[in-house]
């Protein structure tokens, strides 16, 4: 098959092989992740984010390359001590050939609730929004096509899909701790609640409720200077629910936010991606986790702007080259200061 039947087919004929899209700058985009960071800015009552996630690889080897982009709107309402948020964003991701394509329109709000005086907080939050998923299906080429080695687009193609686009309601909901002066904290975010099919083929799968857990710590180095060593770290399972699947990704790394001077604050970092799957043997040894990609990573701003750039290095050999993939992310906050509480970051 020339094209992306085998991508279709593992993405719709069976939900425990759909993989949600996620941000290698997942920090950078945090409602995305977790309704309860919705309004967890860093200063201001408003901040507007843009992302986009794609590759650098124009040959015909990486035809199923994936590309996506998001962008996000949130509102707080600050109060003396506590405060509720509001936000939406619109993401979508697919790829060139094949014309597969996802996309998700969300809602969310958050409450979040000072726990003490010094700037420690609790915050729960809920979303919900539709979840379209399609495909160009002719676009596509079959092995049945293809006779005496000559491709003949008039032969039947064996395979009947009832649908190619769908669109259904998705929910979500999440609860994290944060210390908004201290700079540590950590959430826990639960996806399609309310597990929603997931298929072209006409058949009854359903996407799995997946889980996410995040966390961040910061070691001051020079607090008066807001110096910094930044450590983060992300656990992204597929499914939960029932035996959808037991995939998994996971990031973990570091970042030093040098002193603020009159050009804004730099940040130089550096994530690993790991990503885990059904076990399998490779040499003498089982294996159901590995590294995927070194993420070299770059931010710079202040309170009000930011802009991030980070590229994934690939680690593993492949059997399609790939150039790797780059990621950038702008955010924006602004509005009343006020009463609101500054954030040290998601």
């Amino acid at each position: 098959m020339k094209q992306l039947t085998t991508l279709l087919l593992s993405l719709f004929a069976c939900s425990a092989s759909a993989q949600d899209f996620l941000f290698s700058q997942f920090y950078a985009v945090p409602m995305s992740l977790n309704a309860a960071a919705t309004g967890h800015i860093e200063e201001g009552n408003q901040r507007l984010t843009a992302a986009y996630r794609g590759q650098w690889d124009d040959s015909n080897a990486s035809e199923g390359a994936y590309q996506g982009a998001l962008a996000a709107y949130e509102y707080r309402h600050c109060q003396k001590h506590n405060f509720w948020a509001l936000g939406g964003l619109v993401q979508a991701e697919g790829t060139r050939f094949g014309r597969y394509e996802q996309a998700q329109l969300r809602l969310s709000g958050a409450f979040h609730y000072r726990l003490s005086r010094h700037g420690l907080f609790a915050a729960a939050g809920i979303g919900g929004g539709a979840l379209q998923h399609g495909a160009g299906l002719n676009g596509l080429r079959y092995d049945r096509q293809f006779v005496g080695g000559a491709y003949d687009r008039d032969a039947p193609s064996g395979e009947h899909f009832p649908n190619d686009n769908r669109i259904v309601p998705d929910l979500n909901a999440g609860a994290e701790v944060y210390h908004a002066e201290q700079g540590w904290g950590g959430g826990l975010a639960f996806s399609h609640l309310n597990q929603p099919q997931f298929s072209l083929l006409g058949q009854k799968n359903f996407l799995g409720i997946g889980l996410a857990a995040h966390g961040t710590y910061t070691v001051w180095l020079k607090k008066s200077q807001r110096s910094a060593l930044v450590l983060r770290g992300l656990f992204a399972r597929q499914s939960v629910s029932g035996r959808n699947s037991r995939q998994w990704q996971g990031m973990v790394g570091g970042f030093w936010r040098m002193a603020e001077t009159s050009f804004g604050v730099f940040a130089p970092g550096c994530m690993l991606r790991v990503a885990g799957r059904e076990p399998s043997v490779i040499g003498n040894r089982k294996q159901a986790a590995v590294i995927e990609s070194m993420v070299p990573t770059l931010q710079w701003g202040d309170k009000q702007a930011r802009l991030g750039l980070s590229y994934d290095v690939n680690v593993q050999r492949l059997a399609v080259p790939s150039a790797g993939r780059l990621e950038l992310a702008l955010t924006w906050t602004f509005g009343e200061v006020g009463r609101c509480v500054v954030c040290s970051g998601f």
